[in-house]
């Protein structure tokens, strides 16, 4: 009796079910249309923040704030109207033939070609007279294929970045279209084009597009947390904004970058709220603003933090959560060993996913500054076929979260264990 009595008190501890359709529609919602891209251009990381906080007042977690916000400002380069740009009279498609650098400034008129290529760049005489000409009425075609020229490595960033040519715009090519979000705004505009979209030929390109900066742009992090027997933490967090919109209809959703990372924290918010048992540690769940934009809110939140950051047992960062039939990746893996080998012997015992691969220190998610501050920490993302990320087809219809319900159990068991 004292041994069924034993696995009987054990139970709420180690039995709970993650629950996936909770989490799809959490998807649907926060990469919805109506969320604008949870961007800043037409107020989606606001409408997104108040879903969240809404669903943590829902599950009844405990706030250190008012409606469980810590606001802060930022600085943001938005494109939140006009978006047009035709090439020898015609026009092209938004997010599906170019995109803008999110740096870009306001650029209408209609403007002659020139093109920069290999046949200039190895050529040092022509490549000297081309950057002394007059560029100012001119988009400049930037064609790096076969240049060998080694020292146009340093010139190009600086063409890029601070339009050493002066020219009215620029025009770089690419296979991939992967867009951005900008701290800060440009005089010139740059054309991110499909190589497949370019004419063989081009000679005109007309513009009409809106820039706008937006300077000290409110914004917020939101943090819930469940009570546990010490205010010691175990704290999750996932970003909550992404790209917003270029120009009025094209919409960069963000299902895996990062309504997948925040379904998971509210899943795993629902999961604690409803177990009868108090947890040891208390834990915390924080959804950052400004991490498309330069990790902003973390920083923010690591210089005011809501809780004493040496208060925080262990603070797994969760990204990119949509896929994962191939397992998951742990940065930071390599210097916390004893936590990596635990979710390893997890992983074994209870057969869940193919590999949890190891990965050091990387300043590239909301973990950082954290880390930084000395403050235990795992970035986790998933491992899969879904490679879609910062475009406009990383929609809730594509994601497939096929590692979704493995991941999940993980977590949970190495949480648990922390707890005993």
């Amino acid at each position: 009796m004292r041994k069924i009595l034993i696995i009987i008190l054990l139970l709420p501890i180690f039995s709970f079910s993650q629950d996936i359709n909770y989490a799809k529609k959490i998807i649907d919602t926060l990469a919805s249309p109506a969320l604008f891209g949870r961007g800043y251009a037409i107020d989606g990381h606001n409408m997104a923040a108040k879903f969240i906080s809404d669903e943590l007042q829902r599950l009844h977690l405990k706030s250190k704030t008012k409606d469980y916000y810590q606001e802060f400002t930022l600085n943001a380069n938005i494109f939140p109207s006009r978006m047009e740009v035709s090439f020898n009279g015609n026009r092209l498609i938004p997010g599906v033939d170019y995109i803008v650098n999110p740096t870009s400034g306001t650029s209408r008129g209609t403007f002659k070609v020139q093109y920069l290529t290999v046949d200039i760049i190895d050529d040092e005489k022509k490549y000297t007279k081309f950057k002394t000409q007059d560029l100012s009425e001119t988009f400049v075609v930037i064609d790096t294929i076969g240049v060998t020229n080694a020292s146009f490595k340093n010139d190009y960033e600086e063409i890029i970045d601070d339009n050493t040519l002066k020219a009215a715009g620029l025009i770089t090519i690419t296979d991939n279209l992967v867009f951005g979000a900008g701290r800060y705004q440009n005089d010139f505009m740059h054309l991110i084009v499909l190589r497949s979209s370019l004419p063989e030929k081009l000679k005109t390109v007309e513009t009409l597009i809106d820039a706008q900066f937006l300077s000290k742009h409110k914004t917020q992090n939101i943090f819930g947390y469940i009570e546990g027997e010490v205010d010691t933490f175990i704290i999750f967090t996932a970003h909550y904004d992404h790209l917003g919109t270029m120009g009025r209809n094209v919409i960069f959703p963000g299902a895996h970058d990062n309504a997948s990372g925040c379904a998971f924290l509210l899943d795993l918010a629902k999961e604690y709220s409803q177990r009868k048992s108090i947890p040891h540690y208390s834990i915390g769940f924080i959804f950052f603003s400004g991490e498309e934009i330069g990790l902003v809110g973390s920083y923010n939140f690591v210089q005011n933090p809501l809780i004493p950051l040496s208060n925080i047992k262990f603070l797994l960062n969760l990204d990119l959560m949509g896929s994962g039939e191939e397992g998951i990746q742990i940065v930071n893996s390599t210097v916390y060993e004893k936590e990596y080998q635990k979710l390893l012997e997890i992983n074994e015992e209870h057969n869940l996913l193919p590999q949890i691969k190891k990965r050091g220190p990387a300043a590239n998610s909301d973990h950082y500054y954290f880390y930084e501050k000395g403050v235990p920490s795992f970035f986790i993302y998933t491992l899969g076929s879904y490679k879609e990320y910062h475009n406009i087809r990383d929609t809730r219809e594509n994601i497939p979260l096929s590692g979704y319900e493995s991941v999940f159990k993980l977590l949970m068991f190495f949480v648990d264990d922390m707890n005993k």
